[in-house]
């Protein structure tokens, strides 16, 4: 089995609230655009696998760098 490389990624963000009533939040996920490691291949329909095979739940990132804003607002 082949070894997959240890991926870290860096997530940013500022909150500010305004008065009692507004919070916002931007900021900026997989900031520096890491890219997840390749683990599994295609091949003739069938699919050889090279370490862990990341399909219906993942631990990486596979949209790349994402900008998020976020309003909350109490009632």
């Amino acid at each position: 089995m082949a070894e997959v490389p240890a991926i870290t990624y860096h997530a940013v963000s500022l909150t500010r609230d305004i008065g009692d009533r507004y919070r916002f939040t931007l900021g900026v996920a997989n900031l520096l655009d890491q890219a997840p490691p390749r683990v599994s291949t295609v091949f003739n329909g069938g699919i050889s696998t090279i370490g862990q095979v990341p399909v219906f739940g993942s631990q990486y990132d596979y949209l790349g760098r994402r900008v998020f804003f976020n309003v909350r607002a109490k009632i």
